[in-house]
């Protein structure tokens, strides 16, 4: 025997939640949040800027110049002041050199009268002297189109 459904055994239908018992969260303090922190980040953040590229190799087991040794271009620097804000370069112990470009055209003068364009140039700093003088050495030293170029230890006041 089948028992049809009538409208007493029927069980009502679930009406929905009534609007004021649904939960909706408010967006309004997450968004206060995240400009807050946002703000924070940028404000406590240090940009610097990015260092460039030193092209270098280690020097070949192999290198050597046909009837002699190759000889090095020592080129120092040294702190000027009391604050370092100059610094002097002398290459090979001759007169002192304040100036890049000056720099350049003796280094360019000294690798001319090199035999081999493998001759090594080594930069030395001498005492507490600021890496932006070292630096530019270096670059002045590539630009003169010196490739074997090395760094000395930097040694106290010599």
């Amino acid at each position: 025997m089948i028992h049809l459904a009538t409208e007493e055994h029927v069980r009502p239908k679930r009406k929905n939640d009534p609007p004021h018992l649904r939960y909706v969260p408010n967006v309004v303090p997450l968004i206060d949040v995240l400009f807050l922190l946002l703000l924070f980040f940028l404000l406590n953040s240090h940009f610097r800027q990015a260092e460039g590229d030193i092209p270098g190799s280690l020097p070949s087991a192999q290198l050597r110049l046909t009837g002699g040794i190759l000889k090095e271009t020592i080129l120092t620097i040294r702190p000027v002041g009391q604050d370092r804000l100059s610094a002097d370069y002398e290459i090979d112990n001759n007169a002192p050199i304040t100036d890049a470009q000056e720099l350049f055209s003796h280094l360019q003068a000294r690798k001319d009268s090199l035999a081999s364009d493998e001759s090594p140039l080594v930069l030395n700093p001498v005492g507490d002297v600021r890496w932006k003088f070292v630096v530019e050495a270096y670059n002045q030293a590539y630009r003169a189109k010196f490739r074997n170029i090395t760094f000395r230890y930097p040694t106290s006041n010599e």
